[in-house]
């Protein structure tokens, strides 16, 4: 069997690889939290967004469940037609986020379009589960706004 010493470039190169995983590795906490909190942020507006409320509040803080089961409520004759992402803001120590969404509606009994704004107060205590505290205001579509 032939054994080959390292050349100079290969040598390069595996120091490059070694150095980009260690550099990847020291910055992956941040944004590992920041793409959970992506990914269940998501899920919770697509809940919303669907008007599955049921499953929605299982992302609800305990606090604020009976505000937003009420809120929920007078959606019943709300159809939501898409959502926007109108911004996310983190705090510094990673816990908590602010976001706001657009949600573009109409009312199942008359053809009137109208948007929810939600601001969402995420927070996350002592590494546990992203939990919202939500409101909802509603306001009439701007001209060439959302789908309408």
């Amino acid at each position: 069997m032939l054994h080959r010493r390292p050349t100079r470039a290969r040598a390069f190169a595996l120091a490059l690889l070694l150095a980009g995983g260690a550099l990847a590795c020291s910055t992956t906490g941040r944004e590992v939290r920041q793409t959970e909190f992506s990914d269940v942020q998501k899920h919770y507006t697509q809940l919303v967004r669907w008007a599955q409320f049921e499953r929605a509040k299982n992302y609800v803080d305990p606090e604020a469940l009976a505000d937003f089961e009420a809120q929920a409520a007078a959606f019943s004759d709300v159809r939501f037609t898409d959502y926007a992402i109108r911004g996310v803001e983190f705090g510094k120590d990673g816990t908590t986020a602010t976001v706001r969404v657009t949600y573009y509606a109409y009312l199942r009994t008359a053809l009137i379009a109208f948007a929810y704004d939600e601001q969402q107060e995420w927070t996350r205590a002592n590494g546990g589960a992203w939990r919202v505290r939500s409101t909802f205001a509603q306001r009439n579509v701007a001209p060439g706004e959302g789908m309408f």
